[in-house]
């Protein structure tokens, strides 16, 4: 019995290492490699033996399904291979039962190439039975996965890559000095590690003829370094023609770049001369015709004397694979933990292995890496959705899995609801938490600035102390002893609007600018319409309210008074208002409104009052100021006449005793008057035979009442008294005396 059960413990550990993959490589069927594109689900054949596989080209980037689900015929085993060759190369998948009896494989490619599935019976058998197999691929941008340096694919010398190019898919990354490429779009990215040492051509050309373009770089000692640090590898010395021609030329290599041409044509070359064996290199295709096309490469001096060759088998950190089991969810915490094994090969040797969930939790692990890792992540809120679950080496970043998994429901059945966030207009409130049948109690944390009508109810009327936002926690106990919170935010929006007026007090037909503040738009009454500021000019005392409305729609009200003084009426006088050139006259002003001062212009000064004795007629000015600086002015004119220049003469103005003379009274101005002295009367010519020397005075008076005088003087001469004598007295006739 015990010999017994020593054999089954056996036999049970070796079909649990079975089921890690399988070898029975038996035969090539069907012989030709698949292709598909993506969207596309084809059956590969209804009649695969179990022991048979088949060979796939993969494009990196694309999501593959092998699946013999829905069959019945036996129990099947699906393991996936990279390469060409079945039983010898990574693993890169294994499935066995995952719908019933059948298998199923889902995987993305991580590099562009071939990859081989082997079909077996299970306990990786052979069978000659017909089971029917289908593949399907998703995903993808239409081109190669290697969008970028750090996921470039691997190049393999005897390969032809042939998938289809890139559209509107974006532009190379920023870091490489491009060298003779002017724009880089639709890239796609290869490397090339080398095996043999030598020359390698690579043709690459497109269909339909389409414009493509390339430019290589290397060599380098690692995958790694050159897409970490670009600037510092992908470099050149300069000088970077286009080289569209077989063979070496254009001046390359220069620098770290190899070889580059940004021809316009369909088929380009790209020359790497004396590869060493270890070296990389870096290949960067680009879709300038940015049209729909297949690019196709390959090595074309193959076998030629001094070609080298590329090592296709050697695989750089490559992860094949990543599972996730997500443990059962905890009630005590609501929390699980998901565990799983990393599997690759080729790890870096520094750097981290970090595995992240996509909610947050990692865990990192550090060098050595040896394959298989086990992980765990824990502390995990359960959920019900989706998770992802990524492991990356830090100093490999293309070296990646990812998968996918259902976190568990949430168990511990507390529910908390705190209600919606809202907005207040003003500073108080109702809440609206919402109970749940397992919610057994329950109550509002005391929050700073928020006073609670009743700290255990949910809906609670609340009052906040001063605007703002207020972020509320509702605390909940299950009636499984569970507690769980939820957290409520209310702003209280309570605008203070605030109005001012400048200047507050005018004169009437002044103006005055209103501003407003606190709010975010404004509306005036008045019919001013809306905005901060308004200039108004009002005839009278008026009160403006405005109307201030914040972002949330909050509104205050706010008024400013705008006080009008009236202007004085200024009334102003002279008496007399006509004078004769030499005489004075008073200036008078008053205002209808008391306490009114004056202040008159040509320099008169201040006050009601003023004598002036102007020579010209002349306009007085007074401007009248209120006790509020309101002015008002009126205007006086004063007429100046000039005084007449009076000429008196006589004709003549000597005469002898007993004769007469006429005096003649003239003016400059016409229409005036005269009225001589001596009561000689109003003549301007009047005749007088004086008896002695007289001086005669006229006076001048115009029609203005303006007057002059002017004096004449008549000088009179005596007659003689003449004596007559005769001697002799008596003569005779003829005799003189």
């Amino acid at each position: 019995m015990k010999k017994f059960y020593i054999i089954f413990f056996i036999i049970l550990i070796t079909k649990v290492q079975v089921f890690s993959q399988c070898y029975n490589c038996n035969s090539n069927y069907p012989t030709s490699t698949q292709s598909i594109s993506p969207g596309q689900t084809i059956t590969v054949s209804t009649c695969v033996y179990g022991g048979e596989y088949s060979r796939y080209n993969v494009t990196s980037g694309i999501t593959y399904t092998w699946e013999t689900c829905g069959d019945t015929d036996f129990d099947t085993q699906l393991t996936l291979y990279q390469g060409s060759t079945c039983g010898s190369g990574t693993v890169l998948a294994y499935n066995d039962d995952a719908c019933g009896l059948q298998s199923s494989i889902t995987w993305t490619a991580n590099f562009t190439g071939t990859v081989t599935l082997l079909l077996s019976k299970y306990n990786c058998q052979n069978q000659s039975t017909c089971m029917t197999l289908k593949w399907s691929a998703s995903g993808g941008g239409g081109g190669s996965g290697g969008a970028t340096c750090a996921t470039a694919d691997p190049f393999c010398t005897g390969t032809t890559y042939n998938f289809p190019a890139g559209v509107n898919s974006g532009t190379g990354e920023s870091g490489p000095d491009y060298c003779c490429l002017g724009s880089t779009p639709n890239p796609v990215w290869y490397y090339l590690l080398i095996d043999q040492p030598g020359n390698i051509e690579i043709y690459i050309h497109s269909s339909p003829q389409r414009d493509l373009d390339f430019i290589c770089w290397g060599p380098f000692t690692n995958i790694d370094d050159p897409c970490m640090y670009p600037t510092t590898y992908l470099t050149n010395n300069g000088g970077c023609s286009s080289h569209h021609a077989p063979g070496p030329g254009g001046g390359y290599p220069t620098g770290n770049t190899v070889d580059c041409s940004y021809s316009a044509s369909w088929e380009e070359w790209c020359y790497i001369p004396n590869a060493q064996t270890g070296q990389f290199y870096i290949l960067l295709i680009t879709n300038y015709s940015n049209k729909a096309c297949n690019i196709i490469f390959e090595q074309t001096n193959v076998g030629q004397p001094g070609a080298g060759s590329t090592n296709c088998n050697i695989v750089i950190c490559n992860m094949s694979s990543i599972t996730a089991t997500p443990s059962a969810c905890n009630p005590s915490t609501n929390l699980y933990s998901v565990s799983g094994t990393i599997t690759f090969t080729d790890p870096p040797t520094s750097g981290q292995l970090i595995i992240t969930d996509n909610s947050g939790a990692s865990q990192t692990f550090n060098p050595p890496f040896n394959s298989p890792i086990n992980y765990t992540l824990t502390g995990l809120n359960s959920n019900g959705t989706t998770h992802t679950v990524t492991a990356q080496f830090t100093d490999a970043p293309s070296c990646t899995a990812s998968i996918t998994y259902n976190a568990p429901s949430a168990c511990n059945m507390c529910n908390a609801n705190a209600g919606p966030d809202k907005t207040i207009c003003g500073l108080s409130t109702n809440l609206e938490a919402i109970i749940y049948p397992d919610n057994a109690s329950y109550n509002w944390s005391p929050t700073t600035g928020i006073s609670f009508a009743n700290i255990n109810s949910p809906t609670t009327a609340i009052t906040a102390t001063a605007p703002g936002v207020y972020t509320l926690t509702w605390n909940v106990t299950s009636t499984y002893g569970i507690t769980c919170t939820d957290q409520v935010s209310i702003t209280f929006d309570n605008p203070t609007v605030s109005a001012s007026a400048s200047p507050s007090t005018i004169c009437s037909g002044a103006s005055s600018v209103l501003t407003a503040s606190g709010a975010s738009t404004y509306n005036w009454s008045h019919s001013l319409g809306t905005g901060s500021s308004k200039t108004v000019s009002p005839t009278s005392t008026t009160t403006y309210t405005v109307t201030g409305t914040t972002a949330e729609g909050c509104t205050g009200t706010a008024e400013v008074t705008v006080t009008v003084h009236p202007l004085p009426t200024i009334t102003t006088s002279a008496t007399p208002n006509e004078i004769c050139l030499g005489e004075s006259t008073d200036l008078t002003a008053s205002s209808d409104i008391t306490g009114t001062t004056f202040n008159w212009s040509g320099s008169l000064g201040a006050g009601a009052t003023k004598t002036v004795s102007p020579t010209i007629s002349t306009t007085y000015s007074v401007t009248g100021t209120t006790l509020e600086g309101c002015t008002g002015t009126a205007e006086v004119t004063v007429t100046v006449h000039p005084l007449p220049t009076i000429t008196a003469t006589a004709n003549p103005s000597e005469i002898c005793l007993g004769a007469s003379t006429e005096l003649i009274a003239s003016s400059d101005i016409t229409g005036t008057t005269f009225n001589w002295s001596n009561s000689l009367g109003v003549n301007p010519t009047v005749t007088v035979s004086p008896t002695s020397t007289t001086t005669y005075s006229v006076t001048g008076t115009t029609a203005e009442g303006c007057t002059g005088t002017a004096e004449v003087t008549i000088t009179v001469h005596p007659l003689p008294t003449i004596t007559t004598t005769a001697n002799p007295v008596e003569i005779c006739l003829g005799p003189s005396a």
